[in-house]
């Protein structure tokens, strides 16, 4: 029987995927003058989806779609509780550091397990789940393991102010002159989460928290978890793992 590939919502419609948005080339974000690109595709309604999961994987890990629209209404309630208007946080040089957050009665097993499963989609192939058959093995509800070796997860707070996904089945690369040290990853972006996914590589290119460790939880346990070292990030700039704000990146080209 030939598996049928539905029209999924990436990340799932509830945590916030659900407006109307214009694809942008990599070229075209390259090209833009201004870093509030707007695309040039057609408008597409109703929110980020693709043909992504057939019906039986759906249907089973819709049960961690939950925890990640908890997550991201969580994540939502900080931006619009943060002192200072976004606007200037994201001309600041720097990350603005959020202070103490607490997140409280949240599954998180449940939201690295959506994680995956979003990493698995965006892979574009069976590639990735091929080789590395624990990812499908925890995104399908088995017991809790720890992430292949060299592999990290991660989650940011994001602003926006753009959506950004970098798949394929070996990740996008990325090469460090100052290291020598080539990184693969994969990326999902849309604020206010994103979540990345260090196939290879350099792990500290990872931007948020590395919740790696949340695929050895149990998937039925409840708790609050708090950080006093929250950064904010933005999705000005098109490379993946990339959330410096407009200001920093302003700095970083210099006079024109």
């Amino acid at each position: 029987m030939v598996p049928v590939f539905l029209p999924l919502y990436l990340p799932p419609k509830a945590s916030g995927n659900r407006w109307d948005y214009r694809r942008a080339s990599f070229g075209q974000w390259i090209d833009a003058e201004d870093l509030a690109i707007q695309g040039d595709g057609p408008l597409a309604q109703g929110g980020v989806r693709g043909h992504m999961l057939c019906w039986s994987c759906n249907n089973f890990t819709s049960r961690w779609g939950r925890a990640y629209q908890e997550w991201a209404v969580a994540y939502g309630s900080l931006l619009g509780q943060l002192p200072h208007g976004l606007d200037d946080l994201g001309e600041m040089a720097g990350f603005a550091n959020i202070g103490r957050v607490e997140l409280r009665d949240v599954y998180p097993a449940r939201f690295a397990r959506q994680a995956l499963s979003m990493m698995l989609s965006i892979s574009g192939s069976a590639d990735l789940g091929n080789r590395e058959p624990l990812l499908r093995g925890l995104v399908l509800g088995g017991d809790p393991a720890p992430l292949p070796e060299g592999m990290r997860l991660f989650v940011a707070l994001c602003a926006g102010p753009h959506g950004r996904f970098a798949g394929g089945p070996w990740g996008i690369p990325s090469y460090n002159p100052g290291t020598g040290v080539w990184t693969w990853m994969l990326e999902a972006v849309l604020p206010p989460i994103g979540i990345q996914l260090i196939l290879e590589g350099d792990a500290a290119r990872g931007f948020g928290i590395d919740i790696s460790e949340f695929t050895e939880m149990p998937v039925d346990n409840e708790v609050s978890l708090g950080t006093d070292d929250l950064q904010l990030g933005f999705s000005f700039s098109p490379y993946p793992c990339d959330y410096r704000s407009a200001g920093e990146m302003r700095s970083a080209a210099g006079p024109r």
